[in-house]
């Protein structure tokens, strides 16, 4: 099993209290990810063609539905006990399991990957036919109730997420040890994803790479690296299903005065956010400080506070609730990770800054632990 046994029960008992709350029978997913976090299985298992479905009720133990032939894996591997198969093909088998298993657990109210950053597994007409099979059942959305568990990470999750952000960082600065004339943009992405291999990672969430103008994240095969030029670094590892993503900079040869500047003022500004990270704060207003700091040093694309984004929460995917921005008025509280992230983008180069961090009961941890220095390669 992925977790420990406790960490799995934590999660089961907390799911089932949320749905209490909704008032809701049963909750059933069928995301990727979602089911993963439920049943204590790898990803590496999961095969789109052959979805997995797993109900979770308030008052029964938890069913999870995989194609025949791997049933035992996860019967053996996972936290949920009763696996029912389904045989070829998935349409008509997989929906007819699901809408028994439904019928005896005599739901009436049943929460499904409808809202917020949700994604159903499996083909919208086999959720169709499910929902217009059960014309007795009312499907309510349950995205909430799902963030509320995902959005704040236990030990055992966070301590994935650190190693994460350990490797991402150690692996940054052996690549910018060791950028030589002659190299891409492409090269450079390419020999950070096998450092980070090398290092222990499954494997890179994702890589940008930018040495030109505003917002090029793509690294290009074509483009060689320049003396003078500022190279923004973005990406993060996963560890055992974890991740993390953050960016750092450097420039090719001696800093300019305008580069140092960016950068200054880059890393200013989340000190300022950060100052303000506690419990009870609303993730908006770190949106706001983002805004008003950015402006107050000139920067006129962050003026109009009702858009600018400054930042999102990670962990099973390197984008997930909650949004830093004037609309989410997600409350911080303790355990919720998330990344803020702001800085400006010039002529003279990205100098987007991310850091990472858990909120705890007097203010936070710190995941990224990469130096915030602006490197200076010998080029």
């Amino acid at each position: 099993m992925e977790f420990s046994v406790v960490e799995m029960e934590r999660r089961l008992e907390a799911v089932r209290r949320g749905l209490q709350a909704a008032r809701v029978d049963c909750l059933m997913v069928t995301g990727i990810q979602n089911f993963c976090y439920f049943a204590g299985v790898p990803v590496a298992l999961y095969q789109e063609r052959r979805p997995w479905c797993a109900l979770i009720p308030v008052d029964h133990d938890p069913i999870a539905f995989t194609m025949a032939g791997t049933h035992v894996t996860l019967e053996r591997q996972g936290f949920i006990k009763d696996v029912q198969s389904y045989a070829l093909p998935v349409s008509p088998n997989l929906t007819k399991g699901i809408e028994r298993a439904l019928r005896g657990l005599r739901v009436k109210r049943l929460a499904c990957e409808l809202g917020l950053d949700q994604r159903l597994g499996m083909p919208f007409n086999d959720f169709e036919t499910i929902r217009a099979s059960l014309p007795e059942v009312q499907f309510v959305d349950g995205s909430s109730i799902i963030w509320n568990l995902r959005m704040f990470k236990s030990k055992e999750e966070a301590d994935r997420m650190k190693r994460a952000c350990e490797i991402t960082g150690m692996t940054r600065q052996q690549l910018f040890k060791s950028i030589r004339d002659g190299m891409t943009e492409q090269d450079v992405a390419d020999l950070w994803a096998s450092l980070m291999i090398e290092s222990g990672a499954e494997r890179p969430a994702f890589i940008f790479v930018n040495t030109g103008g505003p917002a090029d994240f793509l690294p290009k095969s074509g483009r060689k690296l320049r003396q003078g030029d500022t190279l923004w670094v973005d990406g993060g590892a996963y560890v055992r299903g974890y991740t993390c993503d953050f960016s750092r900079v450097a420039t090719l040869g001696q800093a300019s005065p305008r580069q140092r500047q960016l950068h200054r003022d880059a890393t200013e500004v989340m000190a300022c956010v950060l100052g303000a990270v506690r419990p009870g704060v609303r993730v908006a207003e770190l949106s706001e400080i983002c805004a008003r700091e950015m402006t107050a040093r000139g920067y006129p694309g962050f003026s109009d506070m009702a858009t600018v984004v400054a930042g999102h929460g990670m962990g099973m995917i390197t984008n997930e609730p909650p949004l830093i921005a004037p609309w989410d008025q997600t409350v911080l509280s303790d355990g919720l990770v998330t990344g803020i992230e702001l800085g400006p983008i010039a002529a003279e180069g990205m100098f987007i800054w991310e850091d990472l961090i858990q909120v705890t009961s007097t203010g936070y941890d710190l995941l990224t632990t990469e130096t915030s220095e602006l490197i200076e390669i010998d080029f």
